[in-house]
């Protein structure tokens, strides 16, 4: 019968080193497992960090609790939600502006091309006149010569021909005269400052967007610095000795609310080893009473 006893008290025994076990190993997945509470432990039997240890968004008096680090990084999610919100709003007013400046540039070259249509018109208006009377001229002889062929108008034609090649040339020089003056010369004075504004306006968007984009990829990488510091260092709090202290608590329905399971899974396995030690607590009993009638 002693033999039996020793048996259940053992295993009693073992069954809260491995819960104990159990709990740690949750613990070290995710912190958020268990709330340690700070009033409690402040001197625990877990190595505590040291403030100086925190990264600097935590630094205060206090260890920061879950309620803290959930309430920091909620607020650096809020930012990032706002910030987000004003890229999109930033996007419409940018793609509205893409279509308003392709319009306008439409324009504007609509009036370049008028423009230098005008200038070339204007500048060569003298000369096509000239040409026209040569042409005129050209085509009389040759209608002359072949009314009467003996008649001799081929050093005539030569001299026409002659002077209509040079006003070619003196057209061709004007026309690339003009084309190789500066664009902006054949634009409208209105068209081409509005368009030199909405291009200021148009670096202005893409400034505020990379803007935008910095701060978020910023606050996405401090809730992601927060988060890992935090866990890290809270992993360092409690260690296995203070999973045993809480496995026996559990086991004898004696913890004081110091560490409290903060997690589905653990309230589950806390139950079943509440139950399993009440089970194997009254076969420890039922065997010691056993023993001990005469």
């Amino acid at each position: 019968m002693k033999k039996r006893i020793l048996i259940i008290l053992i295993s009693y025994i073992v069954s809260i080193i491995a819960f104990a076990g159990a709990y740690w190993f949750f613990w070290m997945s995710n912190t958020s497992c268990f709330m340690v509470n700070d009033e409690y432990n402040r001197h625990t039997i877990g190595l505590k960090f040291h403030p100086n240890d925190l990264p600097p968004s935590f630094k205060n008096d206090e260890e920061p609790s879950i309620k803290d680090i959930n309430n920091r990084i909620g607020n650096l999610f809020g930012t990032v939600d706002s910030l987000e919100k004003l890229k999109v709003k930033n996007d419409v007013a940018t793609q509205k502006f893409a279509k308003e400046n392709l319009f306008l540039n439409d324009e504007l070259w609509k009036s370049h091309t008028v423009n230098l249509e005008k200038t070339i018109r204007k500048n060569t208006s003298e000369i096509r006149i000239k040409m026209d009377r040569l042409n005129t001229e050209i085509n009389g002889l040759k209608l002359q010569s072949s009314i009467n062929p003996e008649d001799k108008y081929a050093v005539t034609a030569a001299n026409l021909n002659l002077k209509l090649a040079v006003l070619r040339l003196e057209e061709a020089k004007i026309i690339a005269e003009a084309h190789n003056k500066s664009f902006k010369t054949y634009f409208d004075k209105d068209l081409y400052q509005k368009n030199i504004l909405a291009a200021d306006s148009g670096h202005v968007f893409y400034l505020k967007n990379s803007t935008i984009l910095e701060a978020i990829q910023k606050k996405k990488g401090e809730i992601l610095d927060a988060t890992i510091d935090f866990h890290f260092h809270r992993n360092q709090r409690l260690n296995l000795l203070d999973f045993l202290y809480f496995s026996a608590g559990a086991a004898t329905s004696s913890n004081f609310g110091d560490i409290v399971p903060n997690s589905t899974w653990v309230r589950l396995l806390v139950f079943c080893q509440i139950v399993s030690s009440i089970i194997v607590f009254g076969l420890l009993v039922n065997a010691a009473i056993k023993e001990l009638e005469p």
